[in-house]
């Protein structure tokens, strides 16, 4: 048999293995991309980088003072979060977490 051009080979009807085996290789591809990929984006969603609890004992700077029983708003360790305290706070106040409210996002402080 002698050599044809790659246009050649592709247009004459000899090609069916190849094209049978390029398919297969670009579905193993895909396949193994497929779970790869899924199991990083699995692990990245159920893999806890932060709890809550480690907030506790901390201190933190008031960015939003509110009265006593409604929520304001605290920076603790470089993150923004909801508070609830039981006396008046002011911005720039310093107060310590306490506890975590049942929502998980709330803290309890006191100064």
């Amino acid at each position: 048999m002698e050599r044809m051009p790659v246009v050649e080979y592709l247009v004459t009807g000899e090609n069916t293995p190849f094209f049978l085996a390029l398919s297969i290789v670009f579905f193993l591809l895909a396949l193994i991309l497929f779970v790869g990929f899924s199991q990083t984006i699995v692990t990245r969603i159920e893999k806890k980088y932060f709890h809550s609890e480690n907030l506790i004992g901390h201190s933190g700077k008031i960015l939003k003072g509110a009265k006593a029983g409604e929520r304001g708003t605290v920076n603790v360790l470089n993150e923004d979060w909801s508070f609830v305290c039981d006396s008046d706070t002011n911005v720039d106040d310093t107060v310590t977490v306490r506890n975590i409210t049942d929502d998980k996002v709330t803290l309890q402080v006191e100064r």
